[in-house]
């Protein structure tokens, strides 16, 4: 067994320029039909450069926030961050890889002179409509493996270190856990989309198919495969882990599927501490979970699918959820 007294301390530092809303409002003219035959209001990713481009919808969060931990003579064991991007995807193909998350680890480790038991993670924060991709094209990323992902990690890195020059560790942290499952529906198909989708499936040529583009026969035919499966088994309720951890100063929170920014965003403003994270994708993969607003809008990330299918107001069921949590680590 390796566990040994520990102490912790807490911080957070912006680093904005690898972030950018992937949510956009277009001007007229530029096709914005989803899959299922509607006119949407934002288009997701759209071609960097374009003429057409308005607006981004939200703004993104860009904090890197972390813990970090030692031991009480001051021996490394491991830095947790968070960060609100995507994956870098700048692997070559057919490769597992941890992406910049696991170049973090290599980076802190290397540049703290941390013995070989140290484990930095890097968690994934609010990221469901944030991307790398600067689409105003004001940003350039090495072309080679893993450059983007290296490029990245190392500001963070040293972002985290010159910020922990102010950090103070706590010796005897208190240590709390808060948990609860929530009962949340499932968007169902309606009779329209699963009779549609049948007819799709059912007269498709699929040497006809091509690559998959936004606006293509070939996602079309992807997402009325879905909105089948959906219809044949998915339930109607789904029970979803929340969960928030103290130690010391901070508090991290916990929500499954891919939270929007505007949702981290919002919890830090309220939770009642200066340092607060939230990791996504925790417990439970349910998809992309938009505030309701974002409904009204379209775009990808609302489309119906196995991938995005929990009710319209998921999101401020488990955020109000996490947030009692939350102030009950307070008391």
């Amino acid at each position: 067994m390796n566990l040994k007294p520990a102490k912790v301390a807490w911080g957070h530092i912006d680093v904005p320029k690898y972030m950018s809303c992937r949510r956009w409002y277009m001007k007229p003219g530029f096709p914005m039909i989803s899959p299922f035959g509607d006119t949407d209001k934002v288009w997701m990713n759209p071609p960097p450069g374009s003429s057409y481009l308005e607006r981004p919808v939200s703004p993104t969060d860009p904090q890197v926030s972390y813990m970090a931990v030692k031991t009480l003579d001051n021996k490394w064991i491991s830095i947790v961050a968070n960060y609100s991007i995507h994956y870098a995807a700048d692997i070559p193909e057919n490769t597992i890889s941890a992406d910049y998350f696991g170049e973090v680890h290599k980076q802190l480790k290397l540049k703290l002179q941390a013995v070989d038991g140290f484990v930095g993670i890097m968690s994934n924060g609010t990221s469901g409509d944030v991307n790398t991709t600067d689409f105003r094209l004001e940003r350039n990323y090495p072309k080679e493996p893993y450059g983007k992902s290296k490029l990245i990690a190392n500001d963070i890195s040293d972002s985290i270190i010159l910020n922990l020059k102010n950090a103070k560790f706590e010796a005897k942290p208190m240590f709390k856990i808060a948990y609860t499952q929530l009962l949340v529906a499932t968007r169902q198909p309606s009779g329209s989309q699963v009779n549609t989708s049948k007819k799709m499936i059912a007269n498709l040529d699929y040497a006809t198919l091509t690559s998959i583009d936004k606006a293509s026969n070939t996602i079309a035919c992807a997402y009325a495969n879905d909105v089948l499966e959906l219809h044949e088994y998915q339930k109607s309720q789904i029970n979803l882990p929340v969960q928030a951890i103290r130690i010391g100063e901070g508090i991290i929170g916990t929500l499954p599927g891919e939270i929007f920014s505007e949702t981290g965003l919002m919890l830090k403003r309220e939770a009642p501490t200066k340092y607060y994270f939230t990791v996504c994708l925790a417990n439970a993969e349910v998809g992309y979970m938009p505030p309701a607003t974002q409904f009204k809008l379209g775009g990808y990330e609302t489309w119906l699918c196995t991938g995005s299918r929990m009710e319209i107001t998921a999101e401020e069921k488990l955020r109000n959820a996490l947030l009692v949590l939350i102030n009950k680590l307070q008391e």
